[in-house]
């Protein structure tokens, strides 16, 4: 479906010193808005609406940039000017800025608890899934992550997994530490009892092998569930 805009005024008619690509040249990129920063990437407009335009209007309408961020490809080819190939660099620079922001909380957590990374990056690719996904995440003597394994896919009601097949997993990858990490496609954060025996068992077993079980999270949604804790919480206080 097409979205219309309404006309706020052309690039080319703002005296030099307001138009984006002079601005950042002048002062730099962090003395332009979130608007003037998106239009730059749209680049061109069109005969009827300018990139300035079209940056404003997707902000607006999904109240500001950290909703746009999240956008997929096919819904910025929603928007009047946007050509497939706009829509390819709006998705890629969002991505690359979310790569960024995983990387400096991978940096920092690098040699203690690294649950927000894991959280932030896990809650993006399991959040929205219609079936169940089980992870055992293998980390070295200095909690550094060897090895993401996707264990098993299951369905909507839940999944199987085998306690031998975590073993094996970890015996592979030489882990010293782990982190079980699973999702909610209903969003519903209970622990349920098939979830509880599971990390008993993973629990016990690890430990006679000299793994430690550092947590077992389940995502729903934008919230979580901590084995450690016995709390739920939501993922975005932990940025």
């Amino acid at each position: 479906m097409e979205i219309h805009l309404e006309l706020m005024g052309k690039i080319k008619d703002l005296p030099p010193y307001e138009r984006p690509r002079e601005k950042a040249e002048r002062y730099g990129l962090k003395f332009l808005s979130n608007h003037e920063l998106l239009a730059l990437v749209i680049s061109s407009g069109t005969k009827k609406y300018s990139a300035l335009e079209i940056a404003q209007k997707i902000l607006n309408d999904h109240h500001g940039l950290g909703e746009v961020s999240r956008l997929e490809l096919r819904q910025f080819l929603a928007y009047e000017g946007v050509s497939k190939a706009i829509a390819a660099k709006l998705a890629a620079v969002f991505e690359l800025a979310h790569r960024a922001h995983l990387t400096e909380i991978e940096k920092e957590n690098n040699l203690g608890n690294i649950t927000p990374f894991l959280l932030q990056k896990y809650s993006a690719i399991l959040s929205g899934l219609n079936q169940e996904v089980f992870l055992v995440i293998s980390l070295d003597k200095k909690r550094r992550i060897t090895k993401e394994k996707e264990l098993y896919v299951g369905t909507e009601k839940g999944s199987l997994v085998s306690l031998k097949e975590i073993i094996r997993e970890l015996l592979l990858s030489r882990a010293a530490y782990l982190y079980l990490i699973h999702n909610h496609p209903n969003g519903f954060l209970y622990s349920s009892d098939q979830d509880i025996i599971l990390t008993q068992q993973i629990m016990l077993k690890s430990k006679e092998l000299g793994i430690e079980l550092l947590d077992h999270l389940i995502i729903g949604g934008d919230d979580y569930y901590s084995f450690k804790t016995c709390q739920s919480a939501k993922i975005k206080n932990l940025e």
